[in-house]
């Protein structure tokens, strides 16, 4: 292997790690709310659950709504601030909402926590697509689709901990200090990471020779549009499921069946759990199946 394939594994190897990090500890300043939901009803005498599930509803939309506009516009970002403004703002909310009196600015505060946090996947998978070959953006995917279940993982393992002291305060002051922390590692090392894969030159992967290719009939591409509208529905679906589940799985296990936070929040883990295998699965079924339309 030469020096400067040596150069690009190193550089590749440490760009997909470090947006992994960033992402994954996204999670932290992401789910903070659902995994101290209890506690902060109990904290700020909630008896009203509409008034508390308001504050994950809200986000939802925000976060959704954030990152299709962020999808469209990603391209013109400065990837290496947009990045660290994103952390540093989402660190600073997680370190605000101990701190305040009252429960009523926790939904305006999280609506901008899901905006800007909805910045991150489009831009890292852009940065990602930009900058490795296709043999390290496959690894790339396998490693980004941890995230989620070990970002998850780490928030309601902690929530779960500091819930045996009664309290919701030191989870979204871990939360801020991780965030904060991983914006300045990000921010003081993706130039240094980056370098070496912008002077390398790589040859691009070979353009398939498109010698029969037609334009799609009318209604093929109908089909392709209500397959796509299709597909976003289940995807919003999901997401739906998804968060509700993790919101309400802690209230659920308290008052219906009488466990104690701690031990709700540990129950939660379960969710995260079975997502790693899930994400398991589904490389196991890439490598076996390929081409997803024509199987």
């Amino acid at each position: 292997m030469s020096e400067q394939n040596v150069r690009e594994k190193k550089s590749s190897m440490a760009l997909i790690w470090l947006c992994w990090l960033v992402y994954s500890c996204s999670y932290v300043g992401k789910v903070n709310f659902n995994a101290n939901i209890n506690l902060l009803q109990e904290y700020f005498k909630i008896s009203d659950y509409s008034k508390i599930g308001i504050v994950s509803s809200l986000f939802f939309f925000s976060y959704g709504i954030g990152q299709v506009v962020n999808g469209l516009w990603c391209k013109k970002y400065n990837i290496k601030w947009i990045v660290f403004i994103s952390m540093m703002v989402s660190g600073s909310i997680n370190l605000i909402i101990p701190l305040l009196p009252s429960f009523a600015p926790i939904k305006y505060l999280w609506i901008v926590n899901g905006f800007s946090l909805s910045i991150l996947w489009p831009t890292l998978i852009r940065l990602l697509a930009e900058s490795l070959s296709k043999e390290y953006m496959a690894k790339a995917c396998v490693t980004m689709g941890t995230t989620v279940a070990v970002g998850t993982f780490f928030v309601y393992g902690s929530s779960a901990l500091y819930a045996t002291f009664t309290t919701f305060k030191a989870s979204f002051f871990t939360g801020a200090a991780v965030m904060i922390g991983v914006g300045l590692i990000w921010i003081c090392s993706v130039s240094r990471i980056c370098e070496p894969l912008t002077q390398s030159e790589r040859v691009p992967d070979s353009p398939k020779l498109e010698t029969t290719s037609k334009a799609p009939a009318p209604d093929g591409k109908r089909v392709i549009y209500l397959v796509i509208c299709a597909l976003a529905i289940c995807g919003v679906a999901t997401n739906l499921i998804k968060d509700g589940l993790g919101t309400w799985v802690p209230s659920i296990m308290k008052n219906m069946f009488g466990l104690d936070n701690s031990t709700s929040i540990i129950l939660t883990l379960a969710l995260p759990i079975v997502a790693i295998f899930g994400n398991a699965f589904a490389v196991l079924v890439h490598k076996k199946m390929n081409d997803f339309v024509h199987q």
